[in-house]
């Protein structure tokens, strides 16, 4: 299949995927869906993509995976014998460069003005790049914030100094204020605000986790002698990395073979 490595790592069923015109996102096969596979390969896959990924976070991740797996000559001839069409750029650094990014859009021609303040960070225990939310004022200082993402809505209030609001800070890091003319509430008032955060685990934290972690000893037993040897004699942390990936997509296409 095309994108084959990339596929079985993700390990998405293809309905549950946003647009091909979203953040990140490449091709993955109509009638792929999601496989099981054992319990060490679900724990390195974790510690990579987050215990609950949503999409953004896992392409941001992909990227760095597929990078590291085509810059050695053994994973790259590997992941390629098992199909070599694929869609991605290793070569892009898009994802590296990509600089955090938090937009507000008014809803309902709201006479309230609101502030960004800050910037989101992403969650890597958990796997989450993209935040969203919808904030409405109601009753006096009192507003309905939703979170898209964890699907939590919660009444909140806020405090007023002059002529706005004092800071309040969201679950990603990132704050706002509202500016209220006059120092008078307005209820009604209502905001998208979606916010993308680049993740900061790098090659070099996903090894370290990978170090203290035994789901990488089961993942190395039974698999090509090559891998295993990449990540235990290797000094090169990248080719130590490839070797383990290398290991994964190997037992991940024992059980997309049913074996």
């Amino acid at each position: 299949m095309i994108n084959h490595a990339r596929t079985l790592i993700l390990n998405r069923n293809y309905a549950t995927r946003p647009t091909m015109d979203s953040f990140g996102e490449e091709y993955i096969p109509e009638e792929y869906s999601k496989r099981q596979y054992p319990a060490g390969v679900k724990k390195l896959r974790e510690l990579i993509l987050g215990t609950d990924p949503e999409p953004v976070y896992e392409n941001f991740m992909l990227a760095q995976v597929m990078k590291t797996l085509h810059s050695n000559d053994v994973t790259r001839e590997y992941i390629l014998g098992l199909d070599s069409r694929y869609t991605y750029d290793v070569e892009s650094t898009t994802m590296y460069d990509y600089e955090n990014v938090s937009i507000a859009t008014p809803r309902l021609n709201p006479t309230v003005s609101i502030n960004l303040i800050g910037e989101s960070t992403a969650n890597e225990l958990k796997g989450i790049a993209k935040y969203q939310w919808t904030l409405k004022t109601t009753a006096a200082n009192t507003a309905y914030l939703s979170d898209l993402i964890s699907g939590v809505m919660s009444t909140i209030t806020l405090s007023i100094v002059g002529e706005k609001t004092t800071n309040y800070s969201l679950n990603s890091g990132l704050k706002f204020s509202l500016d209220l003319p006059g120092g008078l509430w307005v209820e009604n008032q209502s905001w998208g605000i979606e916010s993308i955060a680049r993740p900061t685990k790098t090659i070099v934290a996903i090894v370290k986790l990978f170090e203290a972690n035994v789901g990488v000893a089961k993942t190395l037993i039974n698999s090509p002698e090559s891998f295993r040897n990449m990540w235990l004699n290797s000094d090169n942390i990248v080719e130590r990395l490839a070797g383990v990936l290398g290991a994964m997509v190997y037992k991940m296409e024992n059980v997309n073979n049913g074996r």
